[in-house]
């Protein structure tokens, strides 16, 4: 029964990302893709029918609060939806890197200390330059506005809020590049 849950609650995280990157990529949510008339695979066609599916969800998710989608809360799956933005080990020398982190300080330097919220557009023409510079002001779990430079082996990333200002290095984000933003 473990077995099966792990492994509904992996297709359920699966299907919910899919999901969301559908309805996200989608312009005005009514076009669609491709040509000729949707087609329809009939359930006896099928590997297996949405009868055998409900069948193992009941089983596996019996003793679930009825609060949850089998066990796992609103949150978590949340959570599992944005493993696209965990970030990888820096597979570079931190060395090599050290000198970008001082010239992003420098140039954002500016905005240290102020009132003021710099835009997406503010950053990148303070990083133009650098290479594949990426801003945001909606970056996952980033408060103010974000930002990511490349170096060998990862990226120089952090973000100005509140007049301050945080750079690190680290490792691409696992959906790629360096900055993770919602809605991308």
């Amino acid at each position: 029964m473990t077995t099966n849950r792990a492994l509904l609650l992996r297709s359920l995280a699966a299907a919910l990302a899919v999901g969301f990157a559908v309805a996200s990529c989608s312009a005005d949510g009514d076009e669609q893709v491709g040509t000729g008339p949707p087609t329809t695979v009939p359930a006896e066609q099928s590997p297996r029918s949405n009868t055998a599916d409900a069948a193992i969800f009941e089983e596996a998710c019996a003793d679930a609060p009825p609060e949850t989608h089998c066990g796992v809360t609103e949150a978590e799956l949340r959570d599992m939806n944005l493993h696209y933005a965990d970030r990888m080990d820096f597979a570079g020398d931190p060395a090599d890197a050290a000198p970008v982190v001082g010239v992003v300080r420098q140039r954002l330097a500016p905005y240290v200390g102020t009132a003021a919220q710099p835009s997406a557009e503010d950053v990148e023409a303070a990083l133009d330059g650098l290479d594949s510079v990426q801003t945001s002001t909606n970056a996952v779990r980033t408060s103010g506005t974000a930002f990511a430079v490349a170096v060998d082996g990862g990226c120089v990333f952090g973000s100005i809020h509140d007049g301050e200002l945080t750079v690190e290095i680290g490792g691409y984000i696992n959906d790629g590049g360096c900055l993770a933003s919602y809605g991308h």
